[in-house]
């Protein structure tokens, strides 16, 4: 978040300013399976519409926590880091050292 220049706090944030649905939020880089890689942009629309969808299914609250498990360079990850963060519930990081891994068979 931009700071606000000319405060006493320098750390005060900027004022917030309204998004388009169209606008991007992010870019997504896919996995090159059909040859070159490529950037997909993601526009906040989509994202926001799954967002609510999530919310009005399972009622995220700010007392819940949610453990961001999915690598962040994974599309579906989003979900994870930014549905938390939007109703003011908690999101837990997990170190990729204490990450389980399965037995081999």
């Amino acid at each position: 978040m931009p700071l606000s220049a000319g405060t006493d706090d320098a750390y005060a944030p900027a004022p917030l300013r309204p998004v388009a649905p169209d606008q991007p939020i992010n870019v997504i880089v896919t996995s090159a399976s059909t040859g070159t890689p490529k950037g997909v942009v993601v526009a906040s629309g989509g994202v926001t519409n799954r967002l609510l969808w999530g919310q009005r299914h399972y009622g995220l609250r700010p007392e819940d926590r949610v453990l961001q498990k999915t690598p962040y360079t994974f599309d579906v990850s989003g979900w994870e880091i930014y549905w938390p963060l939007v109703v003011g519930a908690q999101l837990v990081l997990l170190a990729p050292a204490s990450t389980p891994t399965p037995p081999r068979s």
